[in-house]
């Protein structure tokens, strides 16, 4: 399940792409991907597929528009970014 902060980000996120198509902004696909090799930035730790499939589903209610989720190769990444 997400955390509050990243649920916070996430609907930031929608509302800055219902912006860009309110104001004449065209979006024919919302890629939503994670990170597929090991950061620079230790914080930085890849998503679960899950975790993409909840963004996904959140972007295309949010925004109604089409949105496809990539997942990656998690290989040699741990949750720590190692």
């Amino acid at each position: 399940m997400a955390s509050r902060r990243a649920l916070r980000s996430s609907k930031a996120f929608c509302d800055r792409l219902r912006e860009i198509t309110d104001q004449g902004g065209q979006l024919s696909l919302v890629q939503v991907y994670t990170v597929t090799r090991p950061p620079a930035e230790s914080t930085v730790t890849p998503l679960e597929e899950a975790e993409v499939d909840q963004l996904v589903e959140l972007v295309r209610q949010q925004t109604g528009l089409a949105v496809q989720g990539y997942y990656g190769s998690l290989q040699g990444i741990s949750a720590d970014g190692d």
